[in-house]
């Protein structure tokens, strides 16, 4: 089957991206979101930023980025092509069953690992987002949610390691300081992330602050206690693959934990994938690096072998000058008087040039010259 194609302007996807989300939108195109704005990247087309929809929500008019003039011919049109997902991914979606995970509000954290992870939260400082980070680092980064949301953000983690549990899936997390937690899925390893939201605003300096703006902070960050699960090394590509569910209008991401576990599968697939269409590709590069090298090496041959036959014809014509030289000079010698000292002399210059010729003439040494012809010298050792 084709995959959808969406032919439009340039102004046309400008409009829509500044009036619908998108998330939404990336939608209905087929894409993901991440899809969706490198296109408009690649067509010179902005996108709202943080804080945008939210004060349209709320009524205000945060006004539009206007649409600058293209950079280069060609980027007027714009085609998408929706991403597809390959036709053992359907089938595996097709066949598996979405566990039933709850999260009840009672529920007893008793999970080594969510247990851990409480522990490193629990001395753990706040960014500048006033999110909770450990001490250590990235040693617990799969939870990034403030101390307000902490425990619902537990709940969530031990309910879906529950789950792994319950596909056996394996679960990793070593001890070195910035080593993350992952799950194994049919021999791929997953990393993922349940974080909370934040909005933005511009922060309005102080007296003080202004006195010292180059060190004062842009903005202000507010929680909003919604809560998203990502899974943050699933590869960009063309399998319109969710990586993400979070907190909405109508459900919380606690519904959504059955669909995560059976999109953990999906995951490892397109993550394989990825893995095998990059050694492909590396494969493909290093077969064209070795026929360019090869087709190098035999114009590099083939320009050594002109230059020695263009050597050879030169000695061979210079060697038949030099022997032609000692005829007329042997003639001219006849036909003048010379003394005796002159006539020896006259005697070494011709068997000199006798020499001369002989070394010119590649024919005289036909042999070497088959060798310096047929083999390239071999590139010295120092």
């Amino acid at each position: 089957m084709n995959p959808k194609r969406t032919r439009l302007s340039r102004a046309e996807l400008y409009e829509k991206v500044w009036s619908t989300p998108i998330l939404q939108l990336a939608q209905d195109f087929g894409l993901s979101d991440v899809g969706l704005a490198k296109i408009c990247r690649r067509h010179g087309i902005p996108l709202p930023g943080l804080g945008y929809w939210r004060k349209r929500e709320t009524g205000h008019d945060p006004g539009r980025v206007a649409l600058p003039p293209p950079e280069r011919v060609g980027l007027e049109s714009v085609e998408i092509v929706a991403s597809q997902k390959p036709a053992d991914i359907l089938a595996y979606l097709a066949t598996q069953e979405e566990p039933k995970i709850s999260v009840p509000s009672n529920f007893t954290l008793s999970h080594p690992l969510t247990l851990r992870t409480e522990k490193l939260l629990a001395r753990g400082q706040r960014d500048e987002k006033g999110l909770l980070m450990p001490k250590e680092g990235g040693y617990a980064c799969h939870i990034h949610v403030s101390k307000d949301s902490l425990p619902r953000a537990l709940s969530i983690l031990e309910a879906f390691l529950r789950g792994c549990d319950q596909k056996q899936y394996a679960l990793q997390w070593p001890k070195e300081v910035e080593a993350r937690l992952s799950v194994s899925v049919m021999d791929e390893t997953i990393q993922f992330q349940i974080s909370e939201l934040t909005k933005a605003k511009p922060h309005i300096l102080t007296a003080e602050e202004q006195r010292r703006s180059w060190s004062a902070t842009k903005w202000n960050y507010e929680t909003t206690g919604q809560l998203r699960f990502e899974i943050t090394n699933l590869p960009y590509s063309d399998f319109n693959i969710r990586h993400s569910w979070a907190d909405g209008k109508f459900q919380r991401m606690e519904e959504c934990l059955g669909k995560i576990i059976l999109g953990l599968g999906a995951a490892s697939m397109v993550i394989k994938k990825d893995r095998e269409e990059t050694l492909r590709r590396q494969q493909e590069w290093a077969e064209q690096a070795r026929l360019e090298e090869e087709a190098r090496q035999r114009r590099e041959e083939f320009n050594r072998k002109a230059k020695v036959l263009k050597g050879f014809i030169q000695g061979w014509r210079e060697s038949r000058e030099v022997g032609e030289f000692i005829d007329a000079l042997m003639i001219e010698a006849t036909q003048q008087t010379l003394t005796d000292e002159e006539r020896r002399n006259l005697q070494s210059l011709t068997e000199w040039a006798r020499t001369l010729s002989k070394r010119l003439n590649p024919l005289a040494r036909l042999p070497k010259s088959i060798v310096e012809f047929t083999l390239a010298p071999r590139p010295e050792h120092w």
